[in-house]
């Protein structure tokens, strides 16, 4: 397959093409970039929706002492022992890979209580339901749930749980999920966060089934769901570091 070649600040990072995941995009190389200016030499990673493997070889490159990556799809599992691999690191000594439905299985596992200095999720966000009706498990990996925030409220409502005293989460909320929900639940769950950068983005093509959904959100909570720069409908990418107290 293809490599492609990352510049996250003054590293290299190389990802190999794989159309079974999630490739980055400016949502997971601006996700890099700013954990690269968080990690601390030695620090324990969580990252949770791997995907293609692009946080857990950032946070490598930039001295974290061990990552553990979690992602429903088994595909990008091997991707980021592949990636890691590809970067020049020994995946079985510096990275545990889980196939895990959200934090299940940390949840099943003893010593992640309060194990980790940072969790880092780029998390999908389409808001595509599941099979079962009502049921908020995910069973594809594409998969966010009705409102698109099913990884997101996972990291907000459950990552505490899995960081150290004054570990943080490094995460992405997007306008379609909305901001006001996103933001009662840092305020709500969280000792403090901060907004790290804000950037408007057009909306890809494979989201225009969503478009009409998301106008009329607009409309019923006068939130700025989507919105328009000269005819192009864009959404607001909001990164987010949160401190467990």
């Amino acid at each position: 397959m293809a490599i492609r070649t990352l510049t996250i600040h003054d590293r290299e990072i190389k990802i190999e093409e794989n159309p079974r995941v999630w490739m980055p995009t400016v949502f997971g190389e601006t996700l890099a970039g700013l954990l690269a200016e968080a990690i601390q030499p030695g620090d324990r990673v969580l990252d949770f929706g791997t995907g293609s493997g692009i946080q857990t070889v950032s946070a490598l490159a930039f001295n974290a002492g061990h990552v553990t990556a979690l992602d429903y799809n088994s595909a990008a599992l091997d991707a980021v022992k592949a990636n890691v691999l590809l970067n020049g690191f020994t995946p079985n000594v510096c990275v545990e890979t889980m196939r895990s439905n959200l934090f299940g299985t940390l949840n099943l596992r003893r010593g992640f209580e309060g194990a980790f200095d940072l969790l880092v999720c780029n998390p999908p966000t389409f808001p595509v339901e599941p099979p079962q009706t009502g049921d908020r498990m995910m069973v594809e990996w594409e998969h966010a749930g009705r409102d698109g925030r099913l990884l997101l409220d996972a990291c907000l409502d459950q990552g505490p749980r899995f960081l150290k005293v004054g570990g943080r989460l490094l995460v992405i909320s997007t306008s379609t999920q909305r901001w006001s929900v996103t933001r009662e639940k840092l305020q709500r769950q969280w000792g403090s966060y901060r907004v790290l950068r804000e950037i408007d983005i057009p909306l890809a093509d494979h989201y225009r089934v969503f478009f009409s959904r998301w106008r009329e959100l607009a409309r019923r909570t006068g939130e700025p769901i989507v919105f328009d720069v000269d005819g192009v409908l864009h959404q607001k990418l909001t990164f987010i570091e949160a401190t467990r107290s």
